[in-house]
């Protein structure tokens, strides 16, 4: 029987799931007493919480003022699509190698759900979609250590991902990309597979640059 979720990881996955979805936007002062009264939870496991979002680089403390979700600065775009692109590539390339057919399904479901949602105008959804896929692959990639250090970076990039779900050309291409990858897994060709998802992140890191100046 899996253990409940403690009030401090309550607090953490709310908020900060508000803050990647943009509910909170960046400037945005997060004060702990109407945070506790919405979350129906005491102080104590929000402050904590805060504190850990601080230290994953959503929250900001200023002092004398109090805790703010974090600006989003191309230095910081820059910095975690170079991280993604050198980790991910590994990624990829183990899970070609250690995929098992249960873990070719969920991709396969991803991609298809990517592509079924956004034909019918669920872009959230299939945003939603597109980052599934990319934890499948790092979770089958079994190296713990990557993959916290990677959902880490994810939080982050995911943030200015829910910033671009209008982009219907670039959701479009990203469909097709995933699509291209999936084939490469399936076929265990490693190689290609480390090539196209670099490909993939470099075109994703292009785009996110170039409308940069529409999310901070």
């Amino acid at each position: 029987m899996e253990k409940e979720p403690s009030k401090q990881q309550l607090a953490y996955e709310k908020i900060k799931d508000s803050i990647i979805k943009n509910e909170f936007l960046p400037d945005t002062l997060l004060v702990e007493r109407q945070l506790c009264t919405n979350m129906d939870i005491s102080r104590t496991p929000v402050r904590d919480a805060l504190r850990r979002l601080a230290g994953e680089g959503l929250v900001e403390f200023i002092p004398d003022k109090g805790m703010f979700v974090s600006r989003i600065r191309l230095e910081d775009i820059i910095e975690i699509y170079e991280l993604r692109e050198a980790l991910e590539s590994m990624a990829v390339r183990l899970f070609t190698l250690r995929k098992t057919e249960e873990d070719l399904k969920i991709m396969e479901g991803c991609v298809e759900q990517q592509e079924s949602s956004f034909n019918k105008g669920d872009y959230s959804l299939s945003v939603a979609k597109d980052m599934e896929f990319h934890e499948v692959y790092i979770k089958g990639a079994k190296n713990l250590r990557m993959e916290n250090f990677l959902r880490t970076i994810h939080d982050q990039t995911n943030r200015v991902a829910f910033s671009t779900t209008n982009d219907l050309e670039r959701m479009e291409r990203s469909i097709h990309q995933h699509k291209e990858v999936l084939e490469a897994i399936k076929s265990s060709d490693e190689v290609l597979a480390e090539e196209l998802i670099k490909k993939h992140i470099i075109d994703t890191r292009e785009y996110h640059m170039s409308k940069f100046y529409l999310i901070r």
